[in-house]
Formats: C-alpha cells, structure tokens, sequence
C-alpha cells in the first residue's frame, strides 16, 4: 500500500472537487495560490537536499560512508531535475 503524505497529490484532489464547485475566477484565483504553495514546497525541498548533501560530504567522520548522491538515491546529477527530484519524494 502506497503511503501518502500530506500535501501529496492535494493540487489533483482540489480540481476535482472545486472545478464545478466555484466561480471560474475564484477557481483560477485559488489554483494559482496552491500552484505557489506547491512551488515553494518544492524549491525548499530542493534546497534542503543540497544543505544535507553539502554537510554530508563535509563531514570528515564520514568520508567513504556517504553514496554518492547524498541522501538523494538517484542519479547525482538528476537533482538538478525539478522532476526528478519530484519523483524522488514520491518514493521516498
């Protein structure tokens, strides 16, 4: 069974509810504010990920223990992949 998270899949489930539901410009008007939200979301997400990395491979204690992503499983260069790194928390 698939584990959801909070906020996974919210921007799906928000359309199907209030598509029909609101006015069009409130409906417009709220899908822009979660597309922000959700874009926020994911840029600090990203940036964390390079925090985490960056202390990591700082770390003398753990040279030759850390992968070479980091905590990123995938590819290395991947993480520059908004989607990628989209994918990654999915299945995180």
């Amino acid at each position: 069974m698939r584990r959801l998270r909070p906020g996974c899949h919210t921007m799906e489930t928000f359309m199907q509810l209030n598509r029909f539901r609101l006015e069009a410009e409130e409906f417009q008007e709220r899908t822009q504010n979660h597309d922000q939200r959700r874009r926020l979301a994911h840029n600090a997400l990203i940036d964390q990920l390079h925090i985490v990395n960056r202390n990591l491979f700082s770390d003398e204690n753990l040279q030759g223990e850390v992968p070479i992503g980091g905590i990123f499983s995938l590819n290395p260069d991947s993480i520059k992949e908004r989607t990628m790194v989209a994918h990654w928390q999915d299945t995180s």
